[in-house]
């Protein structure tokens, strides 16, 4: 069973995707970036007020993310306000990858192929 920890772990790496970058999301939430790094690295977890600031990025009330990350079994996704996606998916398998993708806009899911490009050819 998936832990709360790694359930958010897993939807901020979907969005660190979506955003391009670490710092890029982390000012979107309005959290330091090292702070961030630490939720994804698994370290911590956020307080109640970093969890808001989480939930308010995703356009989610707090007691729905929390809801969410406590499920034992939590969908894929969840439809939320203004038609987000909070995504339950592995980001460690190209599967969770490809999902994600899906709802990228054309100019996005470029701009990942040519960054995996670089990366496998480096």
């Amino acid at each position: 069973m998936v832990s709360q920890k790694e359930k958010l772990q897993n939807l901020l790496k979907t969005h660190v995707i979506k955003c391009g970058s670490q710092t890029k999301l982390a000012e979107q939430i309005g959290i330091k970036a090292g702070t961030l790094n630490t939720y994804l690295r698994g370290e911590s977890y956020p307080d109640t007020g970093n969890l808001n600031k989480i939930a308010k990025y995703l356009g989610v009330s707090l007691e729905t993310l929390e809801e969410q990350l406590r499920k034992p079994d939590s969908p894929k996704s969840i439809k939320v306000k203004e038609k987000k996606a909070i995504y339950q998916v592995d980001t460690s398998k190209a599967e969770g990858l490809f999902l994600i993708c899906a709802d990228l806009p054309a100019e996005e899911k470029i701009r990942l192929a040519k960054h995996l490009l670089d990366v496998a050819v480096s």
